[in-house]
């Protein structure tokens, strides 16, 4: 390259100046631009998963809405029985809810569940005649 010339001349120089255009061209531009803030948010522990047989027992009597493709109740929780033992009593436990109301036939399905407390959850629910000969509905929590 001359020295008084400021456009390089010599073939180094142009394959040099290329090779960086390249470069600079074939990166993305928020490279430059700093860290990328995460738009990924942690989950947020929900009420369903912190869900226990000692918070369960405080929820018998209360009225749970309950939706599946096959029908539409408004149940109250009747009981919570404890199925582990020792150290898994806590985790494996089983709750039975009475419908009060309902449309529709109630079988053994998903349920889409609103409590005001625990929010809006999926529970898969089992059709079941308890010992008084009532239908309910059974939802058996096994956690490991």
């Amino acid at each position: 390259m001359k020295p008084d010339s400021p456009i390089p001349t010599t073939r180094r120089d142009w394959i040099r100046a290329s090779g960086t255009a390249a470069l600079a061209l074939a990166t993305p531009g928020w490279l430059f631009a700093g860290p990328v803030p995460n738009p990924v948010q942690p989950p947020s522990p929900d009420a369903l998963g912190l869900l226990d047989l000692s918070v369960a027992q405080t929820l018998v009597g209360h009225e749970f809405e309950m939706a599946s493709a096959s029908g539409y109740t408004i149940a109250k929780l009747t009981t919570v029985q404890s199925l582990g033992r020792g150290d898994r009593s806590q985790k494996a436990f089983s709750m039975e809810f009475q419908p009060i109301t309902s449309q529709g036939a109630l079988l053994q399905d998903t349920y889409r569940v609103h409590h005001p407390v625990l929010g809006d959850f999926d529970l898969f629910l089992v059709p079941h005649r308890n010992l008084r000969n009532t239908l309910v509905l059974l939802a058996t929590f096994v956690r490991l």
